[in-house]
């Protein structure tokens, strides 16, 4: 956040700064093309791209020749503040050059994950996973009901009796039921599928007839007044609607795998010099 409001603040004043130096005509071009030279210290074209992603979001959409100048004219500006401290990378006070070992470190730890994502997480490893992880849904029934819970089962049959002289269950469910995730629905748990819930309470609802009230069915939770709602086939969702996650989890044990083999591969000694844990927010440490 610091540092976007220091770019914020420097492509500000270079707004109304001098015309940058770029040229009307173009010149073959590349990552080492020098654009600028400020007291001997040469800004490359390299520099301006790699800067671009750090402006806030409002500058992304200015027009091309809007941007490169605010990029360029900062960068000149930046030049000229960094080198009244040290011209010297060597010399750089300790908090600058340690923070650019986190940096360099940081960027490139994200540039091997972003390799190791393209490797495990392509269009045909989601589709496998896809296909293998709804291959059974077909065929499996599905149900939408909803429940009383409490604590005994003296107080579940003297609920259903209120029910079956015409007490509203959803009323009776939010002002009786224990399950306070479903109560403040009058009940409702949704849409679910067999294995989702305790046995007893599934094979209650299994052998339900919709629109009864099924009980008192006793789990471990307490005992429970049944509503099966409506009862459907299971249909797999469509590929686009769970792409994202099945991309994210692909990633996620990949890059763990990874890390484990990297882990076991490699000397690591997390217990060199004992360190008071309050050091962390020292800052005094990092004053040369």
């Amino acid at each position: 956040m610091r540092r976007y409001m220091i770019a914020g603040l420097l492509a500000g004043l270079t707004l109304t700064g001098p015309a940058s130096a770029q040229q009307a005509g173009a010149a073959d071009y590349n990552a080492a093309t020098v654009i600028a030279t400020i007291d001997g210290t040469a800004i490359t074209l390299g520099h301006l791209v790699a800067a671009r992603d750090q402006f806030p979001a409002q500058y992304q959409d200015l027009p091309d020749p809007a941007l490169f100048n605010i990029i360029l004219e900062q960068m000149v500006d930046q030049v000229l503040l960094a080198n009244s401290l040290s011209t010297d990378p060597a010399e750089d006070p300790l908090a600058i050059r340690l923070r650019m070992e986190n940096e360099r470190r940081q960027s490139l730890a994200l540039r091997a994950l972003n390799l190791r994502m393209k490797e495990a997480v392509d269009e045909a490893r989601i589709e496998a996973e896809y296909a293998s992880r709804f291959a059974d849904v077909a065929g499996k029934a599905e149900y939408s009901a909803a429940h009383i819970l409490v604590p005994t089962e003296a107080k579940a049959a003297e609920l259903k009796s209120a029910i079956e002289g015409g007490a509203d269950f959803a009323a009776l469910a939010r002002a009786n039921s224990i399950d306070a995730a479903s109560s403040v629905r009058g009940g409702d748990l949704g849409w679910f599928e067999p294995g989702r819930m305790a046995p007893q309470f599934e094979a209650a609802v299994v052998a339900a007839t919709p629109g009864a009230i099924t009980g008192p069915v006793e789990t471990q939770f307490g005992w429970h007044l049944i509503k099966v709602n409506a009862t459907r086939d299971a249909v797999a969702p469509p590929l686009d609607a769970v792409r994202a996650q099945i991309a994210e989890e692909l990633g996620r044990t990949a890059l763990q795998g990874v890390l484990t083999e990297m882990r076991s591969g490699a000397e690591i000694d997390l217990s060199v010099t004992p360190v008071d844990p309050a050091a962390i927010r020292d800052d005094a440490l990092l004053d040369d």
